[in-house]
C-alpha cells in the first residue's frame, strides 16, 4: 500500500559551482553561518515494500528485509551488556550468512522519539537521539579498526551496512523510510558536505530530490523484521546505498579515513524505540589497529585542562617547566621540608616508587602514539597536586582551603591522595604485566589503554580543581554509586566516587587482559598458584615422575558408527597444527550438524590409536555444569592427587596445573563451546599439548585459538556419495540412473547437511524403501517455511521422521527433548524406587525392560538418538531436540515436560530423614545434576511462550533437593539460578495438597533464606528464614521437627545480623520445638547438634562465654558419640570452640582446636576449597600470629587468602578480612611492606563495598562483623 508523506531535502544553490556545502556542530562566532545549506520539503509517494519483501535484495535495490526472532525481550535492549552478549551474536550470525563475510564486527545505539518530538528541539535534554527528518546519506560512527580492534588489510573487501530493529511492532509511529539505490543518480542526487566540530571534520552527503527516486517503508514492521541496507562497500557488490542512496563508492583507504559523529539513516523516522546496529563484514586478514581517535581525544582534553578557571597563573607556568617523573620525585623531596604533614609526606615518598610503574604505563603508550600523544603534561599535573599540598608556590588563601580539606582525613587513617594514586599504581603494576610486553602494549587492548590514561588524567585535573577550589567540588555528567560517607568530609565523597569509577575501570580492563592472555597464561598468575597448591600439599612440579596415570582416554559420549571419508578435513586441521612449534590450537566452526564433533573424534581417535598421544579428553563445554565436571572426570580419570570427585574448583585448578606441567602428549577437545568467558576460564595455559574446540561462533577461531577452519555443508555430489554410504549396506551398487538422480536431488535439497542426510538414511533403512519411493512419499510433503532450520526441506525431512515414530518412542524423545543432551543415564528411566507411588499408565512401559528396549532400539534405528554402551547412556543431538519440541504441540511440551519432571524426581536423592543432608550421595546428584540445570532453562522458554504452562509440584520438590545440593557444594551461582526459577515455578499454581505444598514453598523459602545468609544478605535472608518458619508452623500435620529446623534457620541469619539476642532466643524456641518432636529428651534436656551450634555462636558473640562454652562443648561430645558421625558438623563445633578459646586467650589451645576443626573437616573428602576450610585457615593464621609466629601465620593466612579469592565476588567480607590480617602479618616481615599495603588498601577498599557506614577499618572487628555467623 503506497502512502503520502513529506522528507526534506537539500535545495539546489548557485554557490555549489564555487563553494561546499557545510554544517557546523557547535556555535560559531557572531557573525558566521553555522550552516550553507537550506532544506525544502517534498511531497512524496511512498512504496510499501510488504507485498515484495522476499525478493528485495543487496545487490539490487541496496537493502533487503531480513526476518530474525530475537531471544531478547523489549527491555533487554536498554542493557547494553545483553546486547553485546545475545543481540550482537544473533546478528553476527545472520550477517555471516547474507554478506558471506569471514568477520562481523557491531556497533549499536537506540533511538527513540520522544513525546514532543519534532517540537523538543536541539536543546532538550533528550535520553535517545531522535528521528532525522531529512534525506541523507548514513556515514559511519567511527573508525572501522576501532570497532573490530584491527587493522584492515590493503586488500581487504569491507562492506558497512545498517541494521535496523523495532523494539516494539507494528511499528506506525514515524517508520523508517529507504530510497532504492537503482533509482538514484550519483552524481545529481548526492551533494558532499562537511560535518565541522570544533577540533576536526568528517565529509558526508545530504540528498537533493530528483522525481526518479523510489522511496519505500514496510507497512507495520515487526521486532522480529529488520533492514539490512549497504552504507559502503570496496568490493565490487553492486549498489552501496542504505536506504538515503545509492552511497559513496569509496577504496580502502577512504574508509578507514571515514569517521563521522553517526548520523541515522530514516528519512521518515519512527517511534517506540529502535535499535540500530552498524555492522562491518570484511574478509580479510586481522593485523594490528590504529587509533588515532585516542591521540585526538587526549589533545582536547588536556586543552580543556590546562585551561580550566581552576587554575593559577603560576599553575600553567609550573606544568609547563615540570613535565618528567623526575620532576615529580623532586618534588616530594621538595615538599618534605614544608607544610606536608609527616604521614602524608611519608606515604608520598613510598608512593614515589610505585609511580615507575605508571611510567612504564605511559611510555608504553607514548611509543605507540602519533605526534599528537604528549604525555609531559600529565606528568606536570600530578606533581601539582603534590605542590598543592605544600607551602610552596601556594597563596595564603589556597593554602588555607587545602589545609581545611586535607584536615578532614579521619586521624591515623592513610591520607586519601597518597591512597588514591597508590591504589591507581597498584592496578597499573598489574595491567602492566599482562598487557605490556618489550615496552609495547599487546594488540587487544591498546584501545583500552588510551582510555585508561585519558580517565586517570581527567582524575588527575579533578583533585586539582578540588584542592583549589573553595567550595564543595562536585561532579557532573558522570552517574556514580556513593561507596562511603564520611563523617565530618561530605564534601571529599564526590572525588572518592570519582576515584572509585577509575579504580573499577583498571580492576575491569585487569580483568579483560585476563581473558585475553588465558590463551597462553591463566587468569590467575601460576606463580602464584603454584605458592598455593605447594602450601596445601598438592603442587604437581615438573618432575621426572609423572603423577597421572597414563595412558588416559576420557571419551566423547557418542561413537561414529561409520565415519564418511572427511580426509580433506583432517589433513587440513594437520596442517595447521603443525605449523605451531608450542601449544596448538585450532576452532572447528560452523552450523550446527555439519558434523564438527565427529570429525573432532575422528581425528582424536586416529591420533590416539596411531600412538601419537598420551592422552586425549573429551570436555563438554555447553555450560558451566558441565565443563566443570569433565575437568572433574579428567582429573579423577587421571588419577591426580589430592583430587576430590565434588570439589570442582580444586580439580580444575589440579588439571590445569598438570596440563602446563607434564611431558606428556595430550588433546583437550572442547566440544559445543559457546561462552567465550566460560571457555577462557578452562583454557590451558602450556608450552605443548593440543586442544580443538567446536563451536557454531566463528569469534572462538580468532581468540583463543591460534586460528579456524569452517566446516561447511556438503555439495551436492559430496552429499549424494554420504548418503549412499549410509545405505551401501542395503541398497545394491547397481543403482539405476534415476536413483542416483533421486539421491543428487534430495542432498540438494538438504542442502548438504550431514545430520539431515543422516536422517533421511534412517528413514530409508527402516522402512526398507528404495530411494526413488522415498523421493516420492518426500515430494508428497508439503514443505514447511517454518521450522528450526532456514531450509523448508530439511523441515518438511524433521516432520516425516517424527511421525513415523509410535507413541511410545516419541515420548521417550520429547522427554530427551526436555534434558541435556550428551549424557542421559539409562537409569534415569529406571530409578531403584519411586517417591510418589506407580509412575503414569503412559510412562509403565518403561519399567518393562523388554518393551523399552525395543523403543530404544526404534529411536536408535531413526537415528534420532546414540547409546554409549560403555556408559550405559544416550546422546541426542542439540537439533533434534530443538526440532522435536518445534515438532510437539504445546499440550504434548506440557506432557513431556511432566514426565522428565517425574523420572528425575525420582532419580534425584532425597534429603535424609534424620540429617537433612546429601552428603552420602553427591555422586548420584552429580549425575543428575546437569539435566535438572538444563530444565530449568526449558521451564523460562516454556512459561515465556505459554504463560498458561504449569509445572508439576514435584518439580518444586526437585528444585528445593538440587538448591540444597548446590548449598552443599558451595555452587551459589547455580543455587541462586535454581530458587529463583523455583520461585516462578511455584507462581504457575502446580495441582498439589496442603501439606505438599508446605514442603514446596516452605523448602524453597528456607533454602532462598540460606543462600542470602550465606553470600551475606541477612535482610533477605531472615526475610526468607522467617517465611520457611510461618510455612512449617501451618503444616497439617503438625511437624515440630520441621519447625524446629525453621527456627535454627532463622536464628541463625539473626546472630550473622549481629541480633545476637534475638538468635539466642529464638535458638531456644527451636529446642522447645524439638522437645515436642521427641518428649522424652525433655528430661534428659538434649537436643539436635545442629541447635546447639545456633545457639552457642550468639552466646559466644555477645560476652556469655560460660553459657557459650557449655552448650558448644555438650554439642561437640554429642557430635562424636554420634551415628553416623556427623564430620562436618563435628568440624564446626572445634572451631567454634577455637574461636571461644581465642577470645580467652587461650591461644595454644585455640590453635589445636583450629587444627583439629581443619582435620576433622578434610578426613572424610571434603572440600578444600569450601569457604568453612578458608575460615578454618584464617583463624589458624590469627592465632599463630597472636603468638608470634609470623611464617605460620603468614602461610595459613596466603592459604586462605587463594580460597576465599575463588569465592571473592560472592563473599567480599571473607576476602577483605583476609587480606586485611594478612597485611598485618606481612608488616611484621621484612621485604614485604609494599605488598602489606596493598592488601590493607584492597581489604578497606571491599570492607566499604560491603558497609558504606563501617567506622573503623583497623579492626578485625569490622570485618567480622560482616561474615556468616558460622565462619567468624
Amino acid at each position: 500500500m503506497a502512502v503520502s508523506s513529506s522528507l526534506k531535502f537539500c535545495k539546489q544553490d548557485p554557490r555549489w559551482s564555487y563553494e561546499k556545502a557545510f554544517s557546523l556542530s557547535y556555535n560559531p562566532p557572531p557573525g558566521v553561518e553555522k550552516s550553507n545549506v537550506e532544506h525544502e520539503s517534498v511531497n512524496l509517494t511512498l512504496t510499501d515494500v510488504r507485498p515484495h519483501k522476499d525478493s528485495l535484495s543487496l545487490d539490487r535495490e541496496g537493502f533487503q528485509i531480513v526476518d530474525l526472532e530475537s531471544k531478547l525481550e523489549y527491555g533487554d535492549f536498554y542493557d547494553k551488556g545483553q546486547v553485546q552478549r545475545v543481540f550482537a551474536e544473533e546478528l553476527r550470525g545472520m550477517l555471516l550468512n547474507l554478506l558471506g563475510a569471514k568477520g562481523v564486527f557491531f556497533h549499536e545505539t537506540i533511538r527513540s522519539r520522544h513525546p514532543g518530538f519534532p517540537g523538543t528541539g536541539a536543546a532538550a535534554d533528550l535520553k535517545y537521539e531522535q528521528p532525522i527528518p531529512k534525506a541523507h546519506v548514513e556515514q559511519l560512527r567511527i573508525l572501522v579498526e576501532e570497532v573490530s580492534g584491527t587493522t584492515i588489510s590493503p586488500n581487504a573487501r569491507i562492506q558497512a551496512v545498517n541494521v535496523w530493529k523495532p523494539l516494539k511492532g507494528p511499528v506506525r509511529d514515524w517508520p523508517l523510510a529507504v530510497c532504492d539505490a537503482s533509482t538514484l543518480n550519483r552524481e545529481e542526487d548526492l551533494r558532499p558536505i562537511d560535518s565541522v566540530f570544533a577540533h576536526g571534520y568528517i565529509e558526508g552527503y545530504t540528498v537533493h530530490h530528483n522525481p526518479k527516486q523510489r522511496w519505500c517503508y514496510l507497512s507495520d514492521q515487526q521486532p522480529s523484521e529488520l533492514w539490512v541496507f549497504n552504507t559502503a562497500d570496496t568490493g565490487s557488490r553492486a549498489p552501496e546505498s542504505a536506504g538515503r542512496g545509492r552511497g559513496k563508492t569509496i577504496n580502502t583507504l577512504d574508509l578507514k579515513r571515514l569517521e563521522t559523529e553517526g548520523r541515522h539513516t530514516s528519512t521518515i523516522p519512527y517511534g517506540c524505540g529502535r535499535h540500530k546496529a552498524e555492522a562491518f563484514a570484511t574478509s580479510s586478514t586481522l593485523v594490528q589497529p590504529q587509533y588515532s581517535s585516542a591521540y585526538k581525544k587526549w589533545r582536547e582534553l588536556t586543552t580543556v585542562c590546562c585551561n580550566s578557571e581552576s587554575l593559577e597563573a603560576d599553575d600553567i607556568r609550573y606544568i609547563s617547566l615540570n613535565n618528567t617523573l623526575d620532576d615529580v620525585q623532586k618534588q616530594i623531596t621538595k615538599s618534605g621540608g614544608g607544610a606536608l604533614d609527616p604521614l602524608s609526606h611519608q606515604e608520598f615518598t613510598i608512593l614515589s616508587q610505585s609511580l615507575s610503574h605508571l611510567k612504564v604505563f605511559i611510555d608504553a603508550i607514548a611509543n605507540e602514539a602519533e605526534s599528537g600523544f604528549n604525555p609531559s603534561v600529565f606528568w606536570g599535573f600530578s606533581g601539582l597536586i603534590i605542590k598543592v599540598q605544600s607551602i610552596f608556590g601556594l597563596t595564603a588563601t589556597s593554602t588555607a582551603k587545602a589545609s581545611a580539606k586535607l584536615a578532614q582525613d579521619e586521624p591515623g587513617a592513610i591520607p586519601r591522595i597518597p591512597r588514591i594514586f597508590r591504589q591507581i599504581c597498584h592496578r597499573v603494576e598489574i595491567l602492566n604485566s599482562y598487557c605490556i610486553a618489550k615496552s609495547k602494549i599487546i594488540p587487544q587492548m591498546k584501545a583500552a589503554c588510551f582510555e585508561i590514561i585519558l580517565t586517570i588524567f581527567t582524575l588527575f585535573s579533578s583533585i586539582v580543581k578540588f584542592m583549589r577550589s573553595g567550595s564543595n567540588y562536585s561532579q557532573t555528567g558522570t552517574d556514580l554509586v556513593i561507596l562511603r560517607s564520611f563523617q565530618g568530609g561530605g564534601e571529599w565523597q564526590p572525588l572518592e566516587q570519582q576515584a572509585s569509577s577509575v579504580i573499577q575501570d583498571l580492576d575491569d580492563a585487569v580483568s579483560r587482559t585476563e581473558r585475553i592472555t588465558k590463551s597462553t597464561q591463566k587468569a590467575f598468575d601460576f606463580s602464584q598458584l603454584q605458592s598455593v597448591l605447594a602450601m596445601s600439599g598438592l603442587s604437581i612440579q615438573p618432575t621426572t615422575n609423572e603423577p597421572a596415570s597414563l595412558p588416559c582416554f576420557v571419551p566423547a559420549p557418542f561413537r561414529i558408527a561409520r565415519f564418511f571419508d572427511r580426509s580433506d578435513v583432517i589433513v587440513q586441521i594437520e596442517h595447521f597444527l603443525e605449523k605451531q612449534k608450542t601449544f596448538q590450537s585450532l576452532a572447528l566452526w560452523g552450523m550446527g550438524g555439519v558434523g564438527k564433533s565427529s570429525i573432532a573424534l575422528r581425528y582424536a581417535e586416529t591420533k590416539f590409536h596411531n600412538g601419537e598421544l598420551d592422552a586425549m579428553f573429551w570436555v563438554r563445554s555447553e555450560k558451566d555444569v558441565t565443563i566443570r565436571q569433565s575437568f572433574t572426570d579428567i582429573a579423577m580419570r587421571l588419577k591426580l592427587p589430592n583430587t576430590n570427585p565434588a570439589d570442582h574448583d580444586e580439580n580444575k585448578i589440579v588439571v590445569l596445573n598438570w596440563l602446563q606441567y607434564t611431558k606428556c602428549r595430550w588433546l583437550l577437545i572442547y566440544d559445543n563451546a559457546e561462552d567465550m568467558d566460560l571457555l577462557l576460564s578452562y583454557w590451558p595455559s602450556a608450552t605443548r599439548g593440543v586442544a580443538l574446540i567446536t563451536t557454531r561462533k566463528s569469534s572462538f577461531a580468532f581468540h583463543p585459538a591460534s586460528g579456524g577452519l569452517e566446516i561447511p555443508t556438503w555439495d551436492a555430489d559430496m552429499g549424494t556419495k554420504f548418503l549412499l554410504h549410509l545405505l551401501s549396506t542395503n541398497i545394491s551398487e547397481e543403482l539405476t540412473k534415476d536413483e542416483t538422480s533421486s539421491a543428487n536431488e534430495l542432498s540438494r535439497k538438504l542442502s548438504g547437511h550431514a545430520l539431515a542426510i543422516s536422517q533421511m538414511a534412517a528413514l530409508i533403512y527402516r522402512r526398507s524403501w528404495s530411494i526413488a519411493e522415498f523421493v516420492k512419499l518426500y515430494n508428497q510433503q508439503p514443505a514447511k517455511m517454518h521450522g528450526v532450520f532456514g531450509n523448508s526441506s530439511i523441515n518438511a525431512l524433521w516432520d516425516i521422521s517424527f511421525k513415523s515414530l509410535d507413541p511410545q518412542s516419541r515420548a521417550i524423545l520429547g522427554i530427551m527433548s526436555f534434558l541435556e543432551p550428551d549424557q542421559i543415564s539409562e537409569a534415569l528411566f529406571n530409578p531403584d524406587a519411586l517417591k510418589d507411588g506407580p509412575l503414569p499408565e503412559s510412562l509403565k512401559f518403561t519399567q518393562d525392560a523388554f518393551t523399552f528396549s525395543a523403543v530404544i532400539e526404534d529411536l536408535l534405528t531413526s537415528a534420532l538418538i546414540k547409546k554409549d554402551r560403555d556408559r550405559r547412556a544416550f546422546v541426542v543431538h542439540r537439533l533434534v531436540q530443538t526440532a522435536f519440541k518445534y515438532f510437539m504441540t504445546p499440550e504434548e511440551r506440557q506432557q513431556r515436560f511432566n514426565d522428565a519432571t517425574m523420572f528425575l524426581w525420582n532419580a534425584f536423592p532425597g534429603l535424609d530423614p534424620e540429617t537433612q543432608q546429601l552428603y552420602p550421595v553427591w555422586s548420584t546428584c552429580a549425575l543428575y545434576l546437569p539435566h535438572a540445570l538444563t530444565m530449568l532453562g526449558a521451564f523460562e522458554e516454556e512459561h515465556k511462550a505459554n504463560p498458561e504452562f504449569k509445572v508439576l509440584v514435584q518439580y518444586c520438590r526437585l528444585n528445593n533437593n538440587v538448591a540444597r545440593y548446590l548449598f552443599e557444594t558451595n555452587a551459589l551461582h547455580d543455587m541462586m539460578e535454581v530458587t529463583s526459577v523455583n520461585l516462578v515455578a511455584l507462581s504457575t499454581k502446580p495441582s498439589m495438597s496442603h501439606h505438599e505444598g508446605i514442603f514446596a514453598e516452605g523448602g524453597l523459602a528456607s533454602y532462598r533464606g540460606q543462600l542470602f545468609a550465606t553470600i551475606g544478605r541477612y535482610a533477605e535472608a531472615c526475610e526468607y528464614l522467617k517465611k520457611s518458619y510461618d510455612f512449617m508452623a501451618n503444616d497439617d500435620p503438625y511437624n515440630p521437627q520441621e519447625e524446629c529446623l525453621a527456627a535454627s534457620n532463622y536464628a541463625h541469619a539473626l546472630g550473622s545480623m549481629n541480633n545476637y539476642d534475638a538468635a539466642v532466643a529464638w535458638s531456644e524456641k527451636a529446642i522447645e520445638h524439638w522437645f515436642e518432636h521427641r518428649p522424652d529428651d525433655r528430661q534428659s534436656g538434649e537436643y539436635v547438634p545442629a541447635v546447639k551450634l545456633t545457639l552457642g555462636l550468639p552466646l559466644l558473640f555477645k560476652g556469655d562465654m560460660e553459657r557459650a562454652r557449655e552448650v558448644l562443648t555438650a554439642g561437640r561430645d554429642q557430635i562424636e558419640t554420634s551415628r553416623p558421625y556427623l564430620w562436618q558438623m563435628a568440624a564446626r563445633f572445634h572451631y567454634a570452640l577455637g574461636t571461644l578459646e581465642r577470645g580467652e586467650r587461650n591461644l595454644e589451645l585455640a590453635e589445636a582446636l583450629f587444627m583439629e576443626a581443619q582435620n576433622k573437616w578434610l578426613s572424610n573428602g571434603n572440600i578444600r576449597t569450601d569457604p568453612f576450610n578458608a575460615a578454618i585457615m584464617y583463624k589458624l593464621g590469627c592465632t599463630t600470629l597472636d603468638q608470634g609466629k609470623i611464617e605460620a601465620a603468614v602461610k595459613h593466612l596466603r592459604d586462605a587468602f587463594w580460597v576465599t579469592q575463588i569465592h571473592r565476588t560472592d563473599l567480599k567480607p571473607e576476602h577483605a578480612r583476609c587480606m586485611f590480617k594478612l597485611s598485618e602479618a606481612l608488616q611484621q616481615e621484612p621485604g614485604n611492606e609494599d605488598e602489606a599495603v596493598f592488601l590493607r588498601e584492597e581489604a578497606e577498599r571491599l570492607l566499604y563495598e560491603s558497609n558504606p557506614d563501617a567506622q573503623n577499618p583497623g579492626l578485625e572487628r569490622s570485618y567480622d562483623d560482616l561474615v556468616n555467623l558460622y565462619w567468624r
